[in-house]
């Protein structure tokens, strides 16, 4: 049996992180960044090794070959791997502590940093070094080396962290590469935004401007042509008048407790093309789960068997006991009742106990762009607005009500707990004759965030709600899913405040509802099964900072930053 010397240890486990670290960082950009599909052949993006030539340690240098005609290869970035216990880490991290002294102090220091001053300094040095010992890391950017009469200045600008499960090495050199790669390679996987396309109809120019792309009789949105609208104003003149034309019609027969709404079961989902995930379904930790799933709520036995009587035979109703949210310039309407299931011959009946909650999507009251949008030709920066950017703040009950049950089907084992139980999405006919998109759901019985006196709590009460707010968070965010407009009247509180014991009173379960404008991690970014990332500020946590109920360093000390999963 072979004994291996310490030199070849060190060669075995220098094999061994390239395996690990180098070769998947590599393969991942030659797959997306630098690709066949932008121009790229396989060998215009690799990596050399070589040794560290100030003493021990490996040199692993990116490079690239641009596209643009006559271009020499490039570095692109190098990663550093040196012996554990040769650097000390302490000098490097005094920025990730927040310390205000950031000078080096360490001496064990001085010659690798006179060593990186000469590498940094070379020809063939990268515009980025990511310096490891595969348990910190250390990402340079810049580094500068002033000399003055009677001492001189060294620099260095970068970012510093020890590595753990969240930070991971792969992660960090991944990093590196895509900070340095330039930006018209850069890889990008945000979520992807689609302009309308299409062509105009024919436009006689003899004959007055009309429209040219409107069905007769139009009901709803999708009888108006969005491509047309934003590019011919007779259309948009035609979508304008039918509006506030319908919204007189609706509003002189608002909806009232006692009115009889007929329900099409599954309406909506046998009419409409739905959205798919292309992704595994990801679950949050186990302390997340815990936090937000310690106390479920059973499903309506009755309900559910009252949806099954319909879905063999006979009609489906609803009865409004109260109208919750109606009225003009809402995107959602919303009524508590009981439903009725009648058979076919109109001789037996049945009504739920329990009252369920329906939420309407009724686009003649929904608010809408006016004629501002064709005002100017260009923004408040002077730059020119093309037709594609107008009226993208017109918004389709279809796509709404594709969001929430995108939401409600992907997150089926947050239903009861952070979510409200759904009973299905439906087709709704109203007492006047018009039929709206609406789904059924559990009443979410308590009070909404933003009715609370959350500035009298005490501090433990405050931060156990921030930290628990940031565990439900976590959860729809590993699903796929962003709350892209949160306020805190989408968050319910339950039970009732205060609570029958006294030391229960601030120990609440969340539940978050209203979905329609959510943001969907679908795995579409770049082709099928590549996740997208949530380019988007941390609304949730800014909703709670200017609410100023809660002080300011509760929400910060128990808000952690996102993982890989959550961003």
């Amino acid at each position: 049996m072979p004994v291996l010397t310490p030199q070849s240890t060190v060669t075995a486990h220098r094999t061994s992180f390239e395996r690990s670290h180098i070769v998947p960082v590599a393969e991942f950009f030659r797959r997306y960044v630098f690709c066949e599909e932008k121009g790229f052949s396989s060998s215009d993006f690799g990596y050399k090794k070589s040794t560290w030539p100030y003493g021990t340690g490996e040199l692993f240098t990116f490079y690239y070959h641009p596209l643009e005609p006559a271009a020499e290869t490039k570095p692109l970035a190098s990663v550093l791997v040196l012996p554990r216990g040769q650097v000390c880490w302490n000098d490097f991290q005094r920025l990730f502590r927040n310390e205000s002294d950031k000078w080096f102090k360490c001496r064990k220091n001085l010659p690798l940093l006179e060593h990186l001053d000469e590498f940094w300094h070379s020809e063939a040095r990268p515009p980025y070094l990511a310096l490891t010992d595969e348990f910190n890391v250390e990402i340079i950017h810049e580094y500068s080396h002033v000399f003055y009469p009677t001492f001189s200045l060294l620099s260095i600008s970068g970012w510093s962290a020890p590595l753990s499960d969240k930070l991971t090495l792969r992660c960090a050199i991944g990093a590196t590469l895509d900070k340095a790669t330039p930006g018209k390679y850069r890889y990008y996987s945000g979520i992807p935004f689609h302009p309308v396309q299409g062509a105009l109809n024919h436009i006689d120019p003899s004959l007055p401007a009309s429209p040219i792309a409107t069905n007769q009789c139009p009901t709803c949105f999708l009888d108006f042509d969005l491509f047309t609208m934003q590019r011919h104003p007779p259309d948009f003149d035609s979508f304008f008048d039918w509006k506030e034309s319908i919204e007189d019609e609706v509003l002189s027969q608002p909806l009232r407790v006692g009115d009889e709404l007929t329900i099409c079961l599954d309406g909506f989902i046998k009419r409409s093309p739905l959205l798919p995930f292309f992704l595994p379904l990801e679950k949050p930790s186990t302390s997340t789960l815990e936090a937000i799933m310690k106390r479920p709520r059973s499903r309506h036995v009755d309900v559910d068997h009252i949806l099954t009587q319909t879905r063999n035979s006979g009609t489906l109703h609803l009865f409004v006991t109260k109208v919750v949210r109606y009225g003009l310039n809402k995107f959602s309407q919303v009524v508590f009742g009981r439903l009725r299931w009648t058979s076919v011959d109109g001789k037996e009946t049945s009504e739920t106990e329990n009252t369920v909650c329906l939420k309407m999507f009724d686009e003649a009251l929904f608010p809408v762009p006016g004629y501002e949008a064709f005002e100017d030709d260009r923004d408040i920066f002077s730059n020119t607005i093309h037709p594609n950017e107008r009226l993208l703040d017109l918004n389709f009950g279809d796509d709404m009500m594709r969001r929430e049950y995108a939401v409600y089907n992907r997150l089926e084992y947050l239903q009861g707990t952070l979510l409200p139980h759904a009973y299905g999405f439906h087709e709704v006919t109203l007492p006047t004759g018009r039929m709206v998109n609406g789904f059924l759901m559990e009443i979410a019985i308590g009070h909404s965030l933003g009715s609370l006196p959350l500035e009298t709590w005490p501090e433990s009460a405050q931060t156990q709600l921030v930290r628990r707010l940031r565990h439900g968070l976590s959860a729809l965010r590993y699903g796929g899913v962003d709350q892209g407009d949160w306020h805190l009247d989408q968050i319910i509180l339950r039970p009732l405040w205060p609570a029958e014991a006294p030391e229960d009173v601030f120990d609440l379960d969340i539940v978050f509802i209203d979905f329609a404008f959510t943001y969907l991690r679908q795995g579409i970014a770049r082709g099928l099964r590549v996740a997208e990332t949530f380019s988007l500020g941390d609304h949730l946590k800014l909703s709670l900072l200017l609410s100023e109920a809660i002080p300011r360093s509760v929400v910060n000390d128990n808000w952690p930053d996102y993982d890989d999963f959550e961003r």
